[in-house]
């Protein structure tokens, strides 16, 4: 049974990228962990793999892996969330070409450091999970660049630095997560991510894709959507008791221009307007998105709400319900999702 396990491990190191980093715990669903510890320790043996530190393993083609992919290894080892910190969150993002004396990430986890290759990697422990574990990668990246800045250092070629580092599809999930930031790392996102709009903003869109014409997705209301992540908004919002209407043709009072909103919603004497962003990676669509983006801030602000179409599309409903409707989906999420 063993010899099972151990050609199935082999398979899946072999078919694994030359750099990648392995720790036991990315097995077990093939063995339990103590077959799975002999199945290590064999081909470490045989030197198809090498241990690069306690419960790490790399493959022998790895002759010096890198800091950042054993710190987030240790990290997948141990359940913690972590994101580069300090000057490891500067280089990491690429504002600065020097490369950080000692890899130091924030860390769900306890405090330790590793000494490897002669080289210090340190984990500090933080109670702020709001800025790490509740945000997407990215999203705690920019905000420990910005606090290695420090608040009173930042100025506008800061902010345009840091904006020409993000990317197309990131600005929306920044802005989006911002909210989980202290006021002034909010307050200088925002200003990131506006300039880095305006910066793709500027370009023409040269190709516009086949988005969807036709309303072909039924919902629970019995009126066809564009899209399953609509239909689950509709569902949602029509057993939450809230009054909405979907693609309502409108138009802005103060400046007559015309729009439809995915869902126009009245809630508690105020009127909010969510956008379903389908095509987060067409880049023709996020530059069109951006410039609607920046007109709603505009003129609406803080009556937009956003979700973008990937597979955490019904974790980001639940949230927005609870949020900002108060409303729990909990006991009836199998009858709406």
């Amino acid at each position: 049974m063993q010899l099972k396990h151990m050609q199935h491990l082999r398979k899946l190191i072999d078919s694994s990228d030359w750099m990648a980093l392995f720790v036991p715990s990315d097995f077990y669903d093939i063995a339990e962990p103590a077959t799975i510890g002999m199945c290590l320790l064999r081909l470490t043996r045989s030197g198809e793999l090498k241990r690069v530190i306690h419960g790490v393993y790399a493959k022998k083609s790895n002759i010096r892996p890198g800091a950042n992919g054993i710190a987030m290894a240790l990290a997948r080892s141990n359940g913690w969330t972590i994101a580069p910190y300090g000057e490891t969150a500067l280089y990491a993002l690429g504002v600065t070409d020097v490369m950080p004396k000692e890899w130091t990430y924030v860390s769900t986890g306890v405090y330790v450091s590793y000494v490897i290759n002669g080289k210090t990697l340190r984990f500090k422990h933080t109670n702020m999970k709001n800025e790490l574990s509740e945000v997407a990668p990215v999203t705690a990246l920019y905000i420990q660049a910005l606090r290695a800045i420090g608040e009173k250092n930042i100025n506008a070629n800061i902010i345009k630095r840091f904006a020409k580092k993000l990317k197309l599809d990131d600005i929306v999930k920044l802005q989006y997560e911002v909210k989980r930031a202290t006021a002034w790392v909010r307050r200088n996102i925002i200003k990131i991510c506006e300039e880095a709009s305006r910066n793709r903003s500027a370009k023409p869109i040269t190709n516009r894709a086949a988005y969807p014409k036709y309303r072909n997705v039924s919902t629970l209301l019995g009126f066809n959507v564009r899209s399953r992540a609509e239909a689950l908004i509709t569902n949602t919002l029509h057993f939450a008791g809230i009054e909405f209407n979907y693609e309502k043709p409108l138009a802005d009072e103060k400046d007559g221009y015309p729009f439809d909103p995915d869902f126009m919603i009245r809630y508690n004497d105020k009127i909010y307007y969510w956008e379903h962003l389908g095509y987060p990676d067409d880049k023709d669509y996020m530059l069109k998105w951006n410039r609607k983006h920046n007109w709603y801030i505009k003129n609406f602000p803080g009556q937009l709400i956003t979700t973008v179409d990937n597979d955490d599309i019904c974790s980001q409903i639940k949230t927005i319900m609870r949020d900002i409707f108060s409303f729990d989906i909990e006991d009836r999420e199998e009858i709406i999702f």
